[in-house]
């Protein structure tokens, strides 16, 4: 990854088409994370192996209704009883033909009495599926670590939320979260499957993890744990956590002081596939650029950190690959999850200040990890009108806003100063949604019903 391809042969793109362009890209990209087809595919190996009295289902996560209707649609043997854990907002038409399956509306980013139901419902579908004797199909998608949760003996809901929230105000990685999620919750460290063992267990796995971990996805209900109470507790300590989540770090030093030697035959019942991921949304975004006329100058997945460093990176990365280029237009396309972090702001000064929601008790500052993106590459990029720069979560939902990301190019910023609103003051409070909410620039697609990361376009003409 990160060579250039061939020129293609066909129009040059146009820089007044850019917004039209964009659209192609990401629709691209949300074809090829499509959980339905996607799932099918997969499906279509492993249905004989379901016995024809069914098996026992659990959809979790943001393409929970996507995954289980196809499910439904594919026409073959169907779930004798199940639930379907899904956030707020998404359609559930066509579930009806399951008439044995709940849906179930669960909360995220941070759990709530929904979630904890939710948690129990599915533990009560795989301890059934080991009475019956039948298999148990998991679909897991991302939120699933919010949306299903059951917390440990010695725990209680809050704690969990505690530390869901301090967490992600610290700017924390989706796999340092969810290691100490895993090692706090019931349904989470392979202890979905092992409630089912010894019947067969099929995961289906859309993945929202850099690198497919599938310890780390939904934190890992139905594999075997990697990480230990110790690396756990490193975590916290890193993070500056250890005494605002002092009751999760009690749990965690009890555990350490008593740990279990976990035999991965435990296991030996369960089978994992990742259906798609990252990488099957960047792909699909590089073939159709390369369809409307673009050099590709460089695909990258993996890309992590901060959402302001990243950005100010994809900015250099789209200048070298224009410096590249060999004649027309190019496109870089990079993918992955960054962290937004939220610091307490020294006397005086407005970094980390924000603008914090009254609806959610997240009370992040007003914006998500691609709108900050997008503004700090807004500010890289100003005085550059012929770089154009889209950010995107694929869910449809960056941060706690309707937005899911932005696009920007060389004018955004001092257009902005022009209307009074400074790019870098904005930037500096962590207060991206207010920057483009005044203005144009937002991305807004509702839910996508998918969650494959973010996908990041810059458009060089």
């Amino acid at each position: 990854m990160g060579a250039p391809y061939s020129r293609p042969s066909m129009s040059t793109p146009r820089l007044d088409q850019h917004q039209s362009q964009i659209d192609a890209l990401i629709a691209a990209a949300l074809a090829a994370a499509a959980p339905g087809p996607s799932l099918l595919a997969a499906w279509t190996s492993a249905a004989s192996t379901i016995p024809d009295r069914g098996f026992g289902l659990v959809a979790v996560g943001k393409a929970s209704i996507s995954m289980a209707r196809a499910l439904v649609d594919q026409g073959n043997v169907r779930p004798a009883f199940g639930v379907i854990i899904t956030p707020p907002d998404l359609d559930t038409a066509g579930l009806a033909a399951l008439p044995n399956v709940q849906v179930l509306i669960a909360d995220h980013p941070l759990p709530t009495e929904r979630s904890l139901a939710a948690g129990h419902a599915a533990l009560s579908v795989a301890n059934r599926c080991r009475l019956d004797r039948l298999p148990l199909v998991v679909l897991l998608s991302g939120g699933t670590s919010s949306l299903m949760c059951v917390p440990q003996p010695g725990l209680e809901l809050d704690d969990l939320r505690k530390l869901t929230n301090a967490m992600l105000r610290a700017g924390a990685t989706i796999d340092q979260l969810n290691t100490i999620r895993a090692l706090c919750d019931s349904t989470k460290a392979g202890n979905l499957a092992l409630t089912a063992s010894p019947s067969p267990v099929q995961a289906y796995i859309l993945s929202d993890v850099i690198g497919d971990k599938l310890h780390i996805i939904g934190s890992g209900p139905t594999v075997a744990p990697v990480a230990t109470a110790i690396d756990a507790l490193a975590i916290l300590k890193k993070l500056r956590l250890t005494r605002s989540c002092s009751t999760i770090a009690a749990h965690l030093r009890l555990a350490a002081a008593n740990p279990v030697i976990h035999d991965p035959s435990l296991w030996s019942h369960t089978r994992a596939a990742v259906i798609a991921g990252n990488l099957s949304a960047i792909d699909a975004a590089a073939t159709e650029a390369r369809s409307l006329g673009f050099e590709i100058g460089e695909v990258k997945t993996g890309i992590d950190g901060e959402a302001r460093d990243a950005a100010f990176a994809f900015v250099g990365a789209i200048r070298r690959a224009r410096a590249r280029s060999s004649g027309p237009p190019t496109a870089v396309i990079w993918g992955g999850e960054t962290t937004v972090r939220i610091r307490t702001p020294a006397k005086g000064a407005s970094r980390g200040k924000g603008r914090a929601s009254k609806t959610t008790e997240v009370q992040t500052a007003r914006g998500g990890r691609n709108q900050e993106a997008a503004l700090a590459a807004a500010i890289a990029i100003d005085g550059d009108p012929s770089i154009i720069i889209a950010t995107f979560a694929t869910d449809g939902i960056d941060g706690p806003t309707t937005a899911a990301g932005a696009t920007v190019d060389g004018r955004t910023a001092a257009e902005a100063r022009q209307s009074g609103l400074d790019p870098e003051d904005c930037l500096l409070a962590n207060d991206s949604n207010t920057f483009f909410a005044k203005r144009a620039g937002l991305i807004t697609t509702g839910p996508t019903g998918t969650n494959v990361n973010d996908l990041w376009i810059g458009l060089a003409y």
